[in-house]
C-alpha cells in the first residue's frame, strides 16, 4: 500500500495530528511498515507535536520488537536519554509503566539510570516514577543498576520520600532492605542494628 501511495505522490513524511506515518506505524505494531519507512529515508526518531518519538510509543505499546529496532541503530542509541516534553526519557516512560524488560533493555543500551526526566518534574529520575507508580520490582531493577536514592526534586529529596507519599508500602520495604547506595554506585544492603528485631 505504501508502494502505491508513494508512486502517487504521497509524501511519507507528511505528519497528521504532529505525527508521521513512522509514530503510527509504531502505534499500530506494524515492523514492516516501519522498516519500509526507514529504507525510503525517514527519520524513525523524528518528534511528534509535544516531543514524543517513536521508542516513547512503542514502550507505550510494549511494542518490543519496536522498541529492538530502534535500539540496534546506533545512531539513536545515541539520544537514549533524550526527554520529550510529554513523557521524559524512554527509561522514565518504562519505569512509569512498570516494564521491567524494557527497562532493562534500556539500561543494556546506555540509558542513564539517574537521568532527570523532565526539568521541573517533581518525581525526578526513572527511580523516583517506579517508586510513586509502586513497581516494586523495577524499583529493584534500578536500584542493581546504581539509581541514586538521593535525587533532589523540586517537592522530594529522596525515594523514600516519594514512595512514603504515594503509600506504596512494598516499595517502602524494598528500599528499606536496600538502604543507601554508596559512592561508586553499588547497592549496599542494609543491615539491621543489634537492637533491631530482625
Amino acid at each position: 500500500m505504501l508502494k502505491i501511495l508513494e508512486k502517487a505522490g504521497v509524501n511519507l513524511a507528511a505528519t497528521s495530528r504532529g505525527g508521521n506515518a513512522v509514530h503510527n506505524a509504531m502505534k499500530n505494531g506494524d515492523i514492516a511498515t516501519i522498516e519500509y519507512l526507514e529504507s525510503r529515508g525517514l527519520d524513525i526518531d523524528t518528534e511528534d507535536r509535544v516531543g514524543e518519538r517513536p521508542i516513547h510509543i512503542a514502550i507505550h505499546q510494549q511494542f518490543e520488537s519496536g522498541m529492538d529496532f530502534i535500539l540496534r541503530r546506533k545512531l539513536l542509541v545515541d539520544t537514549i536519554n533524550q526527554a520529550s516534553d510529554h513523557c521524559g526519557t524512554p527509561l522514565y516512560c518504562a519505569a512509569k509503566e512498570g516494564n521491567i524488560d524494557i527497562a532493562e533493555r534500556l539500561l543494556c543500551a546506555g540509558a542513564m539510570v539517574n537521568a532527570v526526566a523532565l526539568p521541573g518534574n517533581i518525581l525526578g529520575p526513572a527511580l523516583y516514577v517506579a517508586c510513586a507508580e509502586g513497581h516494586a520490582k523495577l524499583v529493584r531493577v534500578l536500584l542493581s543498576h546504581g539509581a541514586d536514592t538521593d535525587v533532589k526534586t523540586s517537592r522530594y529529596g529522596s525515594a523514600m520520600e516519594v514512595a512514603r507519599a504515594f503509600e506504596q508500602k512494598e516499595v517502602i520495604e524494598v528500599l528499606e532492605n536496600y538502604g543507601r547506595s554508596d559512592v561508586t554506585g553499588r547497592i549496599t544492603p542494609r543491615i539491621p542494628d543489634e537492637e533491631e528485631d530482625i
